[in-house]
C-alpha cells in the first residue's frame, strides 16, 4: 500500500494481493482517518454481503474470479469502515453489496477525504446494523 496526504484528502494506492479492509484498517489506525472514500481498481476475490433485516446479519456471497471495481464508497471511522462495492464480471454482469473482504488483482485507487471528527458508531434499534452516531 503507498499513500499520501494533500489537501485534506488521501490518495491511497493497492496492489496485487493486498486485502482492501485490512490497508484501510492499518492505514486508519496509523493515521487516525475520520472520513468519507471512494474507489475504482480490480479484484480477483470478492466476499460480498447482503443485509436480511429479519435475521440482523448478512447473507454472504464469494465471488473468486477477475472483477472490474466500477464503485468502492465508504466511512471509516475509529470503531469501523463501512463500504459497499460494486463489480462487474467479463460477461459484464454486476455484482454489489457490503464489503466483507476483497483483494486487489491489479491496483485499486482510493480517495479519502477527512472530515475533522471522530465517526463513532451505535447499534440500531430499527435494523440491529451499526449505524453513525450523530
Amino acid at each position: 500500500m503507498k499513500y499520501r496526504r494533500i489537501n485534506g484528502k488521501i490518495i491511497v494506492r493497492l496492489d496485487p494481493g493486498e486485502e482492501i479492509v485490512k490497508c484501510l484498517e492499518e492505514l486508519r489506525d496509523r493515521e487516525k482517518i475520520n472520513g468519507f472514500f471512494f474507489g475504482i481498481g480490480t479484484v480477483n476475490y470478492l466476499r460480498l454481503g447482503f443485509y436480511d433485516f429479519e435475521k440482523r446479519s448478512y447473507i454472504e456471497k464469494i465471488i473468486s474470479e477477475d472483477l472490474e471495481v466500477t464503485s468502492l464508497i465508504g466511512n471509516i471511522g475509529k470503531d469501523r469502515i463501512h463500504s459497499h462495492i460494486t463489480v462487474t464480471d467479463r460477461e459484464y454482469r454486476a455484482y454489489g453489496g457490503h464489503m466483507i473482504e476483497a483483494r486487489v488483482s491489479g491496483t485499486l485507487e482510493i480517495i479519502i477525504s477527512e472530515i475533522g471528527i471522530d465517526l463513532t458508531t451505535k447499534t440500531s434499534e430499527i435494523t440491529g446494523g451499526k449505524i453513525i452516531d450523530i
